[in-house]
């Protein structure tokens, strides 16, 4: 018997234990703290080492980024923080909204990673994200954004398939990509079969705002943050970062 699940964004909340099995593949979380680490160094000016993270899910990237800063990680998703909580000490983690979170402090570095920013939607939302940033940057501080993808890059129809084997567990997931308006819309189909368990089948949406990099990079400007695309970005989903450093 197949037990069947259909939702939006449930690989992010009762699912959320299968997330780090299926993206382990395609996100090099010990070379993406490396690329981190030395991009803090090369545009940073301000002389502390705390860092935040937004949208830190797992906390996949903080297990490697706590060796060489003092983190804390925020996240809206509470099945996402749990996870992170027991697998990754030394970490302060915070539920929160992107959009208007207020912490009362400020950081030298603050991540934005795995095209989480594409969850903002609209260039409105993504206004509020901006303004988050930059309340909580240090004078001097950085922010490096992995973005989602262009709305000119976006190909609609596309189709992936990703698995994970175990004695266990086996996954597999496949997808199907849409394009609406300035979103796009990424159906998955993710069969889960678990030993002594039986067989899942989940039916999941995930809704993104196909934002230009070159917007981004204005609007980032208005809010004093000096930003610039670095390219070829080694350990990444998409390969590019955003970097932005706030005004001394």
């Amino acid at each position: 018997m197949v037990k069947e699940v259909e939702g939006q964004d449930l690989l992010y909340k009762q699912f959320a234990k299968y997330y780090d099995l299926l993206y382990s593949k395609v996100l090099d979380h010990k070379e993406v703290a490396k690329t981190i680490t030395k991009l803090a160094e090369r545009y940073g000016k301000s002389d502390g080492r705390d860092l935040l993270d937004i949208g830190c899910g797992t906390g996949a990237d903080l297990f490697y980024l706590r060796r060489k800063f003092n983190c804390t990680g925020v996240d809206i998703n509470v099945m996402m923080l749990a996870i992170a909580k027991r697998n990754v000490r030394g970490v302060r983690f915070l539920k929160g909204d992107m959009q208007n979170l207020i912490l009362n402090k400020r950081f030298d570095v603050i991540t934005i990673l795995g095209s989480a920013i594409g969850y903002a939607i609209t260039y409105a939302n993504l206004k509020k994200v901006f303004r988050t940033i930059s309340r909580h940057l240090k004078p001097g501080g950085i922010t490096i954004i992995e973005p989602w993808i262009e709305k000119g890059d976006f190909i609609s129809g596309y189709i992936d398939m990703d698995t994970y084997n175990s004695n266990n567990l086996k996954l597999a997931r496949v997808s199907y990509s849409k394009k609406k308006g300035s979103t796009s819309i990424v159906e998955f189909g993710f069969l889960i079969a678990e030993k002594n368990k039986g067989i899942t089948y989940l039916k999941d949406v995930a809704v993104d705002g196909l934002f230009e990099d070159a917007k981004i990079i204005k609007m980032m400007g208005a809010v004093g943050l000096d930003a610039c695309v670095i390219k070829n970005v080694k350990g990444s989903y998409r390969g590019r970062y955003i970097v932005g450093t706030k005004a001394v």
